[in-house]
């Protein structure tokens, strides 16, 4: 998969070619996937030239419906990381009740609605997350998340802990009931470091 891109006026352009590191994980709705990639190429910012040689996790949504009324939730995450070719992860979770986030109070989210999927690929065996344990502190006047404590246990009884510092982060509205921020996390797990998205998704509320 190659992705280009060209503004000679600012002096910015992308050629950059996606490589798989592994089948994709299909959602149960068949509406969705997740597949760890390696990206390489070139990046041209403002007339400066820049190698691009990195990981990242896509994902592909079609068909499914993207509702605009009001949810009364507290903000979900999509995660990623890639620590390299041989493990990468993605799941789909809540804040932990349990873990005092900063809505406490504010929301009601039973247990068992924490974890919404995910799945890690770990030296060439892709498990299902089972259970997300996680805690976003946030920037109180913008929401923006600064950092993420989180452990997942995969089906294999097997416990990844995690922590992701943001180094890099942007606002999106994709849609008129919620704001996105998608950040770039810096990962530490198990003596190794990656990099991946906390796109943290915020209703109105």
């Amino acid at each position: 998969l190659r992705a280009c891109y060209r503004d000679e006026d600012r002096g910015h352009a992308i050629d950059v070619e996606y490589t798989a590191l592994a089948d994709p994980v299909m959602f149960a709705s068949g509406q969705h996937f997740d597949q760890g990639m390696r990206v390489k190429g070139t990046l041209k910012l403002a007339g400066i030239d820049y190698k691009v040689d990195s990981y990242t996790v896509r994902d592909r949504s079609w068909g499914a419906l993207r509702p605009e009324e009001h949810f009364k939730l507290p903000p979900i995450a999509w995660v990623t990381g890639v620590f390299g070719e041989d493990f990468f992860f993605n799941c789909t979770a809540f804040d932990d009740p349990a873990l005092g986030p900063d809505w406490q109070g504010l929301f009601e989210l039973p247990s068992d609605r924490v974890c919404k999927g995910g799945w890690i690929h770990h030296r060439g065996v892709v498990t299902e997350v089972m259970e997300c344990h996680k805690r976003t502190v946030r920037d109180p006047h913008t929401l923006i998340p600064q950092s993420v404590e989180m452990t997942l246990i995969d089906s294999a009884g097997e416990s990844f802990e995690m922590r992701g510092t943001i180094i890099a982060a942007s606002t999106w509205s994709a849609w008129l009931n919620c704001e996105v921020a998608i950040c770039l996390a810096r990962w530490e797990c198990r003596g190794r470091v990656g990099h991946g998205d906390v796109q943290d998704a915020k209703w109105h509320d």
